[in-house]
């Protein structure tokens, strides 16, 4: 069986589907099993949909004789058979099976996949809510669980317009904020206005600045009322307008809910899992950067422009800056300057004695306050933090990379 010609044939019978992990599985498995040749010559003789179903159960089998970090391979050759219209219900319990280890993420994006393509989990449900997955993984893991929450709930139009939603965005920025949406269609209190939602995603067609708006009622419930990772994927899907092609303050109607919505985050910024914080405060800092009008978050980000945690600290001190800066309550600066501390905890110098550098604003010798080496590349990339105490400037310097 060649490998390059198994190749162009599925590749001629499934458009739009790589199927490269099918054919190297299955090459490999021939070489020690003969009777597989034949499987695979009769489903080169089918439809597209027909030599995927057909090649499943070859494909799934294999999970027994291959090295467990070579499952991961079998996992994606599953999910290829599935995107290529096969019928995934005799090999579920494999990809159950597989929920754990190396495997617990691929494994699961398979049953992703067939319960969007519209396949039932109901012969798997139990294992599925049953298996312990922790660490890499487990958000595809919990995504498959929604997924099976809803066909147990009957909704089936509500996941077949999750597919539509999913297959016209062109990235996956906004698939967070789809994860909230799923979580919300399965509760009864929330799936009204997540129904509406749902709607106005496919509406957006996979446009990226009309998907985030169309996300921002749910984004802001969860952000107020939602368990600790809705709310935090909730903070990361509103960062993602920093990819959007329109300013979010320039969009007609979006002024009201933008404001609410900051009031949101604003009102997360205490939260002590950190997590939440740190993206609710990345996505203040974006919005001030898209030019959202930061006034009524004023003085929460001042407060927490000091904050002991690191991440929240940057994030409100930028945002802060760049509010306020465009508001005209602060002087515009030479890049990487600010009018307050961006990374340092306090002014104390870093260095004793004290090391200089010349400051952007004033040319006169700022005192280095904070200083960070990356030593991961070939060359260190160096970054320190100074305030001049001639003009009181704060200034951000790099070397290396």
């Amino acid at each position: 069986m060649h490998h390059g010609t198994v190749a162009r044939a599925l590749k001629a019978l499934w458009k739009g589907v790589e199927p490269y992990p099918v054919v190297a599985v299955l090459c490999e498995a021939a070489e020690n099993d003969p009777s597989l040749e034949p499987v695979v010559e009769h489903a080169l003789t089918q439809t597209g949909p027909g030599a995927a179903t057909h090649l499943m159960e070859a494909v799934a089998g294999t999970v027994r004789v291959r090295a467990p970090r070579d499952r991961v391979t079998t996992m994606h050759a599953l999910d290829a058979l599935v995107r290529a219209g096969g019928d995934p219900r005799g090999v579920l319990d494999v990809a159950v099976g597989a929920l754990s280890g190396p495997t617990l993420r691929s494994a699961a994006e398979v049953l992703v996949r067939a319960a969007l393509w519209g396949w039932s989990l109901e012969t798997v449900t139990e294992p599925l809510f049953d298996t312990d997955g922790s660490g890499e993984g487990c958000v595809q893991l919990e995504h498959a669980r929604r997924l099976a929450t809803l066909q147990q709930r009957g909704e089936h139009a509500a996941i077949r317009g999750l597919a539509r939603v999913y297959r016209a965005m062109p990235v996956a920025n906004l698939h967070p904020g789809v994860g909230v949406l799923e979580a919300q269609l399965a509760d009864p209190e929330r799936r009204e206005l997540a129904a509406d939602v749902l709607v106005a995603l496919q509406e957006a067609d996979g446009d990226m600045s009309d998907c985030w708006e169309a996300l921002l009622p749910i984004l802001e419930q969860s952000l107020r009322a939602g368990p600790d990772w809705e709310r935090r994927d909730a903070a990361h899907t509103v960062a993602q307008v920093r990819y959007a092609n329109k300013e979010p303050d320039a969009r007609v109607g979006l002024q009201a809910p933008l404001r609410t919505l900051i009031q949101a985050l604003v009102e997360v910024l205490p939260d002590e899992r950190s997590r939440v914080a740190d993206e609710a405060a990345g996505a203040l800092s974006v919005l001030a950067e898209r030019g959202a009008d930061l006034s009524h978050a004023d003085t929460a980000l001042a407060h927490h422009a000091e904050d002991p945690r690191p991440a929240v600290r940057i994030a409100c001190s930028r945002a802060l800056s760049a509010w306020r800066v465009r508001a005209g309550a602060e002087a515009e600066l030479p890049r990487g300057c600010s009018h307050r501390r961006v990374f340092a905890e306090s002014d104390a110098p870093a260095n004793d004695p004290p090391a200089h550098v010349e400051c952007p604003a004033c040319s006169e010798a700022a005192i280095v306050i904070f200083r960070a080496e990356d030593i991961s590349q070939t060359h260190a990339d160096i970054m320190v933090e100074a305030r001049c105490p001639a003009c009181g400037v704060y200034s951000e310097h790099h070397w290396g990379y």
